[in-house]
């Protein structure tokens, strides 16, 4: 949307920190309500504010290990294994793997 939505000089930074609590559920729509009045004004420190309170360092932690350590199960076929993989990618956006490094570990 953003990308498709430049009308006056509109910056994309500044649509998507309109646009974010649309895309938030109840607990997350919460949580940015209850942050102080512009305290948060790019992008930038959206992510970093939504992550930080979100995803805790023992979680990241935790799928990052999945990541690094990743396998495919015996039984699990190849897709059933690229699904799983991409899951522990998705619950983890702070992961810091670059992604050449994450399809050698898949």
């Amino acid at each position: 949307i953003c990308s498709t939505t430049r009308a006056n000089g509109v910056s994309a930074d500044y649509l998507k920190c309109k646009l974010f609590s649309f895309s938030l559920g109840d607990k997350a729509l919460r949580w940015l309500k209850s942050r102080p009045a512009h305290s948060i004004t790019t992008w930038d420190e959206y992510k970093a504010a939504f992550i930080n309170h979100f995803y805790t360092k023992q979680r990241s932690i935790s799928v990052r290990n999945k990541i690094s350590g990743f396998r495919q199960g015996a039984t699990e076929s190849f897709y059933e294994a690229l699904d799983r993989f991409k899951e522990y990618i998705r619950d983890c956006p702070n992961h810091g793997f670059k992604d050449g490094n994450l399809w050698n570990i898949f």
